[in-house]
């Protein structure tokens, strides 16, 4: 089953094939809309939509074409999560242990990539927690497993960190902003995709709520781990 991207009603079908490279685009019976416009559209112009906060591209991707589900796109989002954290912990531990060995140095950004896993479990649960407590949505409609496929997919913004980082500027405090603001935002839009009956405000008091639990774990993990050589001995 599909939606609307425009309404969010449910439609059966987006478009009719008539021939091999012939379809119909498909009106939504509830807004009079085309059901869903992407199916035409090349995927560059539909990324660039999603980086623009557009409601109706995460309704495309999420739900009518369901990426969440696409595992190799989430294990890369994540492998570029843990990327970012381990370089941006990485001068400070070099400065503290410079006689660690790249092995050594590969074993911190597994633990990276480990920490960031826990940390989307926390931002998942928090989630599921908050709009138990603060919504009247029905249990059913709060999927933890899916919640946590979406927390990784919102991460996507993390990609600009690692551009930053390229370009040298991610020690740059209007950048790091920037970034923080498109996952923010990223999130926002995910939760209002699965859950438009709820007010945006709430939605984005939930987010915030659990991204700034989200990044306190990471804060307190970062600061009671210390790497030295000893620790892999």
């Amino acid at each position: 089953m599909f939606v609307c991207i425009n309404c969010g009603a449910e439609a059966e079908k987006r478009f009719y094939q008539y021939g091999k490279d012939v379809i119909r685009l498909a009106d939504c019976q509830c807004c009079n809309k085309v059901v869903d416009k992407y199916v035409e559209y090349d995927k560059p112009l539909i990324c660039v939509d999603v980086f623009l906060q557009n409601f109706e591209a995460y309704r495309h991707l999420l739900i009518n074409e369901n990426i969440s589900s696409k595992g190799r796109i989430t294990f890369v989002l994540l492998l570029n999560e843990a990327f970012g954290a381990w370089h941006a912990e990485r001068a400070k531990i070099l400065e503290i242990s410079p006689s660690l060995t790249i092995h050594q140095l590969a074993a911190i950004f597994y633990i990276k990539l480990f920490q960031a896993v826990f940390e989307h479990i926390v931002f998942s649960v928090s989630i599921y927690l908050l709009f138990r407590l603060l919504t009247s949505e029905p249990k059913t409609s709060l999927d933890l497993i899916s919640i946590f496929k979406h927390s990784i997919i919102g991460s996507y913004g993390n990609f600009f960190s690692t551009l930053l980082i390229i370009w040298k500027l991610n020690n740059d405090w209007s950048d790091i902003l920037l970034v923080s603001a498109i996952l923010l935002l990223t999130h926002i839009q995910i939760q209002r995709t699965f859950h438009s009956p709820v007010p945006k405000y709430t939605i984005a008091t939930i987010v915030s709520i659990s991204l700034i639990l989200k990044f306190a774990i990471r804060s307190y993990i970062s600061h009671f781990i210390v790497y030295d050589s000893s620790s892999f001995e």
